[in-house]
């Protein structure tokens, strides 16, 4: 969980007020009054709940709205933090501007000059410490989430054109189905773009010869009458085994098409090992 720092009592307003002095009366209080404003300001605006909206256990519940209203807060929770580091090196700057100005002057007391070396220090200080909450972490787990979300209108068989996704699917395959099932359809997804499986022979032999691979008796009987071509088809013939396969191939098919809105519920967002669900094709609209 992401725990927000402690914001120094140097940098606020209040302790500025009171440590000022004759400071205040100058002009614009040196500068160093309104970049204490605008700092405290901004490190107000962080908003550190959405960072800990990543780690509700109802994250997983979320519908695709509350996802975009999570991924909006993050970003303006990452652009607070960078607008209060750049007002927080404007403060270093104009201590370091009036220091250099006024520590050998009789202007201000040196008590005064000393407390701006403080805000000085304050400021670079809480900058290193602030840079490291950049809020990446969260935006991921958040997109990786709305992925998630829009995972299962991308129906089952755009999930089955992605080669690299496979592997994701295989534990909750063999806890639901048959992994030889799944396995059928990774073999032969390539009849979706017309081509005929790899080693069809061995496809039928390990999936249909005794193992139906759940497919509809007659499409298992058209390609065992095909048994002897399918792993080279003469030419003519073809097109009726990738046909063949097809079939057999979508027929599968149909036993996972709804299942993609519960594999979703059991994917760890948190885990890099789910980065599949960031890929363009489910990120769309939501920018990084």
């Amino acid at each position: 969980m992401l725990r927000p720092p402690v914001y120094p009592v140097v940098l606020t307003k209040a302790n500025w007020d009171l440590n000022k002095g004759t400071m205040g009366k100058a002009p614009n209080e040196l500068g160093i009054g309104p970049a204490i404003t605008a700092a405290q300001s901004d490190f107000n605006k962080i908003d550190w709940k959405a960072a800990a909206s990543v780690d509700d256990l109802t994250l997983n519940s979320y519908n695709d709205i509350q996802i975009r209203q999570l991924l909006d807060k993050l970003r303006l929770a990452r652009q607070s933090v960078r607008d209060c580091i750049n007002d927080l090196q404007t403060l270093r700057n104009t201590a370091t501007t009036v220091v250099n100005n006024y520590e050998r002057a009789v202007t201000f007391t040196q008590a005064q000059i000393e407390h701006v070396r403080k805000i000085k220090a304050a400021a670079i200080e809480f900058t290193r410490t602030l840079a490291t909450y950049t809020f990446e972490n969260e935006l991921t787990i958040a997109r990786r989430r709305y992925g998630g979300s829009r995972l299962p209108a991308y129906k089952f068989k755009g999930f089955l054109s992605h080669a690299d996704w496979h592997p994701r699917y295989m534990p909750f395959a063999k806890k639901e189905f048959r992994e030889d099932q799944y396995q059928f359809l990774i073999d032969t997804v390539c009849t979706q773009q017309g081509q005929l499986p790899q080693n069809g022979d061995q496809v039928w032999t390990k999936y249909i010869k005794d193992n139906d691979a759940n497919i509809l008796a007659a499409l298992k009987a058209k390609l065992d009458s095909m048994k002897d071509i399918l792993g080279n088809p003469p030419g003519p013939r073809r097109q009726e085994v990738v046909d063949a396969w097809k079939a057999a191939h979508d027929n599968a098919l149909t036993m996972f098409g709804d299942t993609l809105s519960r594999f979703v519920k059991t994917l760890d967002f948190k885990s890099a090992d789910n980065n599949f669900l960031l890929h363009p094709d489910l990120q769309g609209g939501v920018g990084v």
